[in-house]
């Protein structure tokens, strides 16, 4: 079955545990299975007056056999916590590698709170029940199987009926499938929503404040909740009634037993304690038999996960070449044509990029400053015509990945920190020691006695929102991280919106001093930055123009 087929490489890398895990499972089926039969013995014993050694001898095995059980149990219990953990972990961290490389466009449309929330669910869910299910079928089908010979061995007419319930449950498994496959789709895709709308309740609590937008806030989580109400009730009653079915098969087989086996006891052709081996048995195997039942519906809710989780894998992920680069000297943009949606951005433009120079962008916000440096660093690839060279070779034949790691810089307009040390946010993408450089640095941007101030200085801790610095600290550090990179490109988006003068000052100097070995990339509105370029394009107007 192609669900478990999905998960075979994440059982495969725990196999010696995860076998382990099945043995002892059909170790407790073997025990479960014993325990009636030596029930049914101990009471013909009491009825046909055995001898007090025996008593003590029952009275032993059962202890031996409950003790075993518990201990059997629990060891199987730890290990399947572990091994549903680790796997989990390795299907979402798969799942979201898988995720980070599809293109930049994917996410324009995607709520990354539903998306998350989805992946963890589906990855978990999936996980959890075919490990589950690897023990379970084979301690089921080793009861059912070993339930039944016994049966059979005692009363064939009993084990006739055992046969006709397992028709009746897999004929009523093909009947409820499908509803029950496109009800929890539906379901499952309804919670997503709703859970991401919940989040946008507290996501951003002082927005929410300033703008009073708590009730229409709660106006869009209400629309959303009554589709997932509705998908709600609509799952529930397929899968109450499902259960209520099988309710019903088993008070009638049970009825049946009751039936047959109080006449054979009534004409003496079984003892009660042979009866009451066959009642345990008959119960023993009715609940085998259900689980497979259940099974099915549980294979349904799971084989949704699996499709979502396809879907996503289905999505190809952004192309990128093997060529490695060790420097980048120049960037040239040939014929550049891009398209966002039905707008046309930039329609056959010309550039080069050259080293020793900062680059100034200016323009009204929106009209593709941003856009025309995604595309060079390789987030929209096919997305566009024309050519990009990276020091005459192709960005298609290109390691982008490699070259964004190593090669680039980028201060972003609205700083991203990570909710961690301020040391730890300054040193992020950076493999060697430089704290004698980051000593520098925080002189260039005016961030050591701020540094000095808090007491536990560099190992402060960011707030998740970042709620706890400023909007220069911010803007400062995001700096500080990326001049600490020494990359060979630096891409500055606004870096002086949030500093004060005498910083702005400092930051121009000191990339003055460093352009010859690099090409700068500045977005700004700021003229102090725009009166230092080397080269100033004004996007507001017509880009080839000015470029050349």
């Amino acid at each position: 079955m192609k669900v478990f087929k999905f998960c075979k490489k994440y059982i495969l890398q725990y196999k010696t545990q995860t076998l382990i895990y099945v043995f002892l499972g059909c170790l407790l089926s073997i025990l479960s299975i014993a325990t009636p039969y030596i029930s049914g013995k101990f009471i013909d014993n009491l009825i046909t007056g055995g001898s007090l050694q025996k008593i003590y001898m029952f009275c032993i095995l059962f202890a031996c056999i409950s003790l075993g059980r518990v201990i059997f149990s629990y060891i199987s219990n730890i290990i399947g916590a572990k091994l549903k953990t680790l796997m989990s972990y390795e299907l979402n961290a798969y799942m979201l590698n898988h995720i980070k490389k599809l293109p930049l466009s994917y996410f324009n449309n995607v709520n990354a709170v539903y998306l998350n929330q989805r992946v963890n669910m589906d990855a978990n869910s999936l996980i959890s029940f075919v490990l589950t299910s690897i023990v379970d079928i084979l301690y089921n089908l080793i009861t059912v199987i070993g339930v039944s010979v016994l049966i059979f061995e005692i009363n064939i007419k009993l084990f006739i009926s055992i046969i006709v319930l397992i028709c009746i449950y897999f004929i009523s498994y093909k009947a409820f499938k499908k509803t029950l496959y496109k009800k929890g789709m539906n379901f499952k895709e309804n919670q997503g929503e709703f859970f991401s709308k919940l989040n946008e309740q507290l996501f951003q609590v002082r927005f929410l404040k300033i703008n009073s937008l708590e009730d229409r806030l709660g106006e869009k989580l209400d629309n959303s909740f009554v589709k997932f109400f509705k998908s709600v009730m609509g799952y529930q009653r397929i899968s109450y009634f499902f259960s209520s079915f099988d309710s019903i098969i088993m008070a009638l087989a049970q009825i049946s037993l009751f039936f047959m086996g109080g006449i054979e006891v009534f004409y003496g052709r079984i003892t009660i304690g042979v009866f009451t081996i066959i009642i345990n048995y008959f119960s023993i195997a009715l609940n085998s038999v259900r689980y497979f039942f259940n099974l099915g519906k549980s294979y349904q809710d799971n084989l949704i996960a699996y499709d979502r989780m396809l879907d996503i894998l289905k999505i190809p992920q952004q192309s990128n070449g093997t060529e490695v680069i060790e420097t980048i000297g120049n960037i040239n943009v040939e014929n550049l044509t891009f398209n966002y949606g039905s707008k046309n951005i930039f329609e056959n433009v010309n550039l080069k990029f050259c080293k020793n120079n900062i680059y100034c962008m200016m323009g009204k916000n929106g009209i593709g400053k941003s856009t025309l440096v995604n595309i060079i660093m390789g987030l929209f690839v096919n997305e566009y015509k024309g050519r990009i060279l990276y020091n005459n070779l192709d960005i298609d034949k290109l390691d982008m990945v490699s070259v964004r790691k190593n090669l680039y810089g980028v201060s972003e307009q609205e700083p991203i920190l990570i909710n961690d040390t301020i040391y730890n946010n300054i040193i992020l993408g950076v493999d060697t020691n430089k704290d004698e450089e980051i000593k520098i640095l925080m002189e260039v941007l005016n961030l050591g006695k701020y540094i000095e101030s808090l007491p536990l200085k560099m190992n402060t801790i960011v707030n998740e929102d970042c709620s706890n610095l400023s909007g220069g600290e911010k803007q400062k550090l995001s700096i500080l991280r990326t001049l600490l990179k020494d990359p060979d490109i630096l891409i500055l988006d606004e870096p002086t919106s949030a500093l004060d003068h005498d910083t702005k000052i400092n930051l121009i100097n000191y990339l003055k001093s460093i352009k010859e070995k690099k090409i700068i990339i500045v977005i700004t509105h700021d003229d102090c930055i725009k009166n230092e370029a080397d080269h100033v394009w004004d996007f507001n107007k017509c880009l080839n123009e000015i470029c050349s």
